[in-house]
């Protein structure tokens, strides 16, 4: 069991393992389902009708021509992600249909076979579980360990139940209760409440990739991009607050977006030990991100999630449970 205040930042690095892409896999991914001529895809393919039926469903809509011009324009801008392709208020008018497809291959990759197939060597929540473990189910709760995610994807609240109902031999409604129970805050939104928790919203969904059996047009006002404000002002004071209770803080596959970190207030002068990845990034990269900091901080750039979990381990005050 965790026993000092501990707060786990997630960024998109922290669902790879579990089946979800990264922000440029997700944009080449987006705009291969656009419509284009030079293709040569009939103007509105399955994929895009669907989008389209959602942005119907949530009050927007959108124009084939306009949408067809999405992959040549991002792929002629340079950009990386659709966070920074969104970034310029002239892209702004490609908003909704980016949120939609956003919402629709995310929705995709939700398959609890993802979850439970990871390798041992990249399954940073199995880890992370285990030093979080206790003897009796009913203490599980005691553990002081808080999530932000930056992440709209709700793997990490389902993998947290299938672990309680599997490695405690308990049923479905116990195993929900206690799930429930660990702090997730979703800072951009997530793809709906989880069904699979006590008095779940009428929101809520299942944790499954059923694009072709429902439309989910409210979605795309629920998530938000970067340089959106974020929707519930309450959650930057939740966050906040915890962020100043922590013993320890870790990043994980987080990027160091100066408008993200603008958002942790990380030139507050936490008095937690601060830990992070940073791979990928190169050494004037991790330098920028480290300025970004009031307290000091340490990247690793030669450690993934699950690694830098295994090295910090000391660090997490943990007990015998």
């Amino acid at each position: 069991m965790i026993v000092q205040p501990t707060v786990f930042v997630l960024g998109a690095g922290a669902s790879e393992p579990y089946g979800f892409p990264l922000g440029s896999n997700l944009a080449a991914q987006i705009c291969a389902i656009m419509p284009s001529t030079v293709r040569n895809q009939p103007p509105t393919n399955e994929h895009f009708r669907l989008l389209q039926k959602w942005l119907k469903e949530g009050g927007h809509e959108v124009d084939v021509p306009a949408a067809s011009e999405l992959s040549r324009r991002f792929l002629e801008s340079g950009c990386l992600t659709l966070d920074e392709f969104l970034e310029p208020a002239g892209n702004h008018g490609f908003l909704p249909l980016i949120k939609a497809a956003i919402a629709y291959h995310l929705i995709l990759h939700e398959q609890d076979s993802h979850l439970v197939t990871v390798s041992p060597k990249t399954d940073w929540v199995a880890y992370l579980f285990r030093e979080m473990r206790t003897s009796d189910p009913a203490e599980f709760e005691k553990n002081t360990v808080r999530f932000i995610t930056f992440n709209c994807d709700r793997s990490l609240e389902r993998k947290l139940f299938l672990m309680l109902r599997s490695s405690y031999g308990i049923s479905d409604a116990e195993a929900s209760q206690i799930a429930a129970k660990v702090p997730i805050a979703h800072v951009h939104g997530s793809l709906g409440g989880a069904s699979w928790f006590p008095n779940s919203d009428h929101g809520a969904r299942d944790y499954a990739n059923d694009v072709d059996r429902n439309t989910y047009g409210h979605l795309v006002d629920e998530i938000r991009i970067i340089h959106e404000e974020v929707r519930d002002s309450n959650v930057l004071t939740t966050i906040h607050e915890w962020l100043r209770q922590a013993h320890t803080i870790c990043f994980l596959g987080f990027g160091f977006h100066p408008t993200n970190t603008g958002r942790l207030n990380l030139m507050h002068p936490y008095t937690a030990a601060i830990f992070g990845t940073a791979l990928g990034l190169s050494r004037p990269e991790i330098m920028r991100a480290q300025r970004r900091f009031m307290s000091g901080v340490t990247l690793f750039a030669d450690l993934d999630c699950y690694r830098l979990i295994r090295e910090i381990g000391g660090v997490l005050q943990t007990d015998g449970g």
